[in-house]
């Protein structure tokens, strides 16, 4: 549905009055609601999902309208979906959850709902990149903060071996290696 995509509130109002098939893919594998939550129409996400929109059905890709939302970081979707989505903690092929992405684009407040939401900090995309592996690579402090305060394990390693700590010394994140370093995480040699 176009219309949902580009936020056009009262064609969708119209569509859905006449009993469209709103949890229908489209040509690209989206429906109605993963296009609305990707563009962050808050008022058309309620309109649909109050009028039977899956939140639970999944783009061509794997991704759930959740994702797309916490992925371009629409924190008042993200937040309703939130209540609606049978499994947060669902994954792509490589492993990606919301959580992930939320993490990889700095999306805070994303962040913060999905934590509240009581979702699992540590899962690893099939790298091995956990969420607080990301925030050491991206240098979110404030997000490390809150998967420390979470109990996300910041003494995990990826794939390739990398640590927290190497991370943030690579990518010359100074404060992240800090607060490493004053939780008691020692750098290998």
């Amino acid at each position: 549905m176009t219309a949902a995509w580009l936020g056009q509130d009262e064609i969708v109002r119209q569509i859905l009055e006449r009993k469209a098939a709103i949890n229908k893919h489209d040509q690209e594998g989206h429906t109605a609601l993963s296009r609305a939550a990707w563009k962050g129409h808050i008022n058309i996400v309620k309109m649909l999902l109050q009028n039977g929109a899956d939140a639970n059905i999944q783009h061509k890709s794997g991704m759930l309208p959740v994702m797309w939302a916490a992925r371009e970081g629409h924190v008042k979707v993200v937040k309703l979906l939130t209540e609606k989505t049978g499994n947060l903690n669902h994954q792509l092929a490589d492993g990606t959850t919301a959580l992930l992405l939320a993490v990889e684009g700095e999306n805070i407040d994303v962040v913060k709902i999905l934590l509240d939401s009581r979702v699992k900090v540590d899962i690893a995309k099939s790298n091995g990149m956990t969420p607080i592996l990301l925030a050491c690579k991206t240098g979110s402090v404030d997000i490390w903060k809150l998967l420390v305060a979470a109990n996300a394990n910041f003494r995990a390693r990826n794939n390739v071996g990398e640590d927290a700590v190497w991370l943030a010394a690579f990518n010359n994140h100074v404060e992240v290696l800090r607060l490493l370093l004053k939780k008691g995480v020692v750098p290998r040699a």
